[in-house]
């Protein structure tokens, strides 16, 4: 079933935060969370216009998003955080690892940043 889009561009990521709630991401850094399957979606605002690439759940409560430009944003609340990182190549996928860590690929290989805070529950 094709769900009703909250945008008219696309999309390249998503994620489930928790079992009712989707998170979508695309193009000019657009994102987007529905609390209940898709049925309705929320703007999450804080991010570049940016192509967002990747997403990922981390512990119960967030989401991070990687997008072109290598930078890193977390969702907080009704809006999204920038993550410090180094400087990041464009990761198209990610994994966050137990340490606090994420490891990424991309146009550049295999990529592993240490986070400079806690993301997550």
């Amino acid at each position: 079933t094709r769900l009703t889009s909250p945008y008219a561009g696309s999309f390249f990521a998503a994620s489930m935060a928790r079992p009712d709630e989707i998170v979508v991401a695309g193009l000019r850094g657009h994102v987007f969370r529905s609390r209940d399957r898709g049925v309705t979606w929320d703007k999450l605002d804080g991010t570049p216009p940016v192509t967002i690439l990747a997403l990922s759940a981390v512990g119960d409560d967030a989401v991070l998003l990687a997008n072109q430009a290598g930078e890193v944003f977390v969702t907080r609340g009704a809006g999204l955080e920038r993550v410090p990182t180094p400087p990041l190549p464009p990761l198209v996928a990610f994994l966050p690892l137990d340490d606090g860590a994420l490891v990424g690929v991309g146009i550049r290989g295999v990529t592993r940043v240490q986070l400079s805070k806690k993301v997550g529950s």
